[in-house]
């Protein structure tokens, strides 16, 4: 039932991957696929699940009692009908009552509403619920998760090894220095395998003294071999919510945000447009 919207490619080996959420809400299967699938990516999407719906089960009281976080990649909403009451005449056979009515709709996700002990289902879909899994250095995590109104679902590094490393033309003179210091055969070309290999074997003193000396930006190898390996999340809100994804794009697209952060960010905001 999920449905792959579009994916972009970004930089060596991330990528930006759109999806279809609108009916995750539409019936109790839609529900256990869409949450297992956002749950999986905690333990790397490869390592393979037993029951969906016993996982399903175990997410809806994880938190002491509570659901987790992944339901919240639910959308959810309900439309309340407004009465207003308008007296317009009065005279001895009675009163002449003109009535208007409108909808309120309420858009939230699934979390929020078994929290408050509703549950219920979204026959319709409803449209502006955006969902993203991206795939990122860990350079820019903190900087996506401090946009608090969307939400989240990272990798998690307690059962994960992040051994897969971001690469730019900037870390070029890098990647050759240490194939010589390693003592490996020179090539001319970027290789990913040796490029994982290396930042493996690299020590956080080398990576100081290397961006000194080659005057590399210091938010590449600040955080040394863990700032710059791969990490995967999901992304997901409403785009009615003016503190979520306007909040996000109003601060990410432009300087002083990181360059790789303002590319992740225009990438997604021009899928949401088309």
């Amino acid at each position: 039932m999920i449905k792959l919207i579009k994916e972009v490619p970004l930089w060596n080996n991330g990528y930006v991957q759109q999806y279809d959420f609108s009916e995750a809400n539409s019936s109790e299967e839609s529900r256990i696929e869409h949450v297992c699938a956002v749950a999986r990516v905690c333990r790397g999407d490869k390592t393979p699940v037993k029951s969906d719906k016993k996982l399903y089960r175990q997410l809806l009281t994880e938190h002491d009692g509570k659901c987790s976080s992944v339901f919240e990649f639910v959308p959810t909403w309900k439309s309340t009908l407004n009465r207003d009451l308008t007296f317009t005449h009065q005279s001895i056979f009675g009163v002449r009552v003109s009535i208007s009515m409108s909808y309120t709709t309420v858009l939230s996700n699934l979390r929020a509403m078994l929290s408050d002990e509703e549950d219920y289902y979204n026959e319709c879909p409803q449209e502006g619920f955006f969902v993203f899994k991206v795939k990122v250095p860990q350079m820019i995590v903190k900087h996506i998760l401090r946009h608090r109104m969307l939400s989240f679902q990272e990798m998690s590094e307690r059962t994960n090894k992040l051994r897969e490393y971001y690469y730019c033309d900037e870390l070029y003179e890098l990647y050759m220095r240490l194939q010589k210091r390693n003592c490996l055969k020179q090539i001319d070309q970027y290789d990913g395998n040796l490029w994982n290999e290396l930042i493996y074997r690299t020590a956080q003193c080398e990576f100081d003294g290397d961006q000194q000396q080659l005057k590399i930006r210091q938010e590449l190898l600040n955080k040394g071999s863990h700032g710059i390996a791969y990490t995967t999340l999901w992304i997901a809100g409403w785009r009615q919510d003016k503190s979520g994804w306007d909040n996000f794009f109003a601060v990410r697209t432009k300087k002083p945000a990181q360059r790789e952060v303002i590319e992740l960010a225009n990438t997604i905001k021009q899928m949401m447009e088309e």
